[in-house]
């Protein structure tokens, strides 16, 4: 409220907080969660916010990293599933 009666803008503080927010959930594991705080920052955020180069890539470099995070813990779930098993004892067996 008392930004807009100043004229104030706090809305890149609020990324920055943001950012900061989804990079720590991220370390922590919990890409779901920092995934929905970008979701909601995306949506929420002004035009002048959305074209910054910097959050442009910022935003590129973070989804790239959780979606990467998340095939290699698919792939790491699937290396101990009998599925796995079954598919090398498959392909041995084809050799």
């Amino acid at each position: 409220m008392i930004s807009h009666i100043f004229g104030w803008s706090f809305d890149q503080l609020d990324i920055i907080v943001k950012r900061r927010l989804c990079e720590s959930l991220y370390r922590e594991g919990r890409t779901v969660e920092a995934m929905e705080i970008l979701r909601n920052m995306m949506k929420t955020s002004d035009e002048d916010t959305q074209g910054s180069k910097t959050n442009a890539d910022w935003i590129a470099d973070f989804i790239q990293k959780c979606v990467m995070t998340r095939s290699e813990r698919v792939g790491d779930g699937a290396v101990g599933s009998s599925k796995h098993d079954e598919t090398v004892t498959q392909s041995n067996a084809l050799s």
